[in-house]
């Protein structure tokens, strides 16, 4: 990761950098802690991503993991909420973003 991702006291979403990011460079942040958990609990912050995030991880160390479980899906596309769009909706790598 280069950047950690923090809420201010105010409440806004602050972004701060870990290290000098090049232009055009990916802004990365671990989502997950990188050492000390079993696997049931990285097992639990996976599915808790694409339950709060929206998206499943592809890191490297996730990918060694192999896939999730299958689960019965929690949100069927046509049914989200009005106050999300689509971002990216001509790539598999599209995200539902707040609106």
């Amino acid at each position: 990761p280069n950047v950690h991702i923090a809420f201010g006291v105010d409440g806004r979403l602050c972004v701060l950098a870990l290290r000098d990011i090049d232009a055009c460079e990916e802004i990365c942040d671990n989502y997950m802690s990188e050492v000390g958990e079993s696997p049931a609990l990285r097992e639990s912050s996976r599915l808790q991503l694409i339950e709060r995030w929206r998206f499943e991880c592809r890191c490297a160390r996730c990918e060694r993991e192999g896939p999730l479980p299958q689960r019965e899906p929690t949100v069927v596309i046509g049914q989200l909420d009005a106050s999300s769009v689509c971002v990216g909706v001509n790539s598999w790598d599209g995200m539902v973003m707040p609106a």
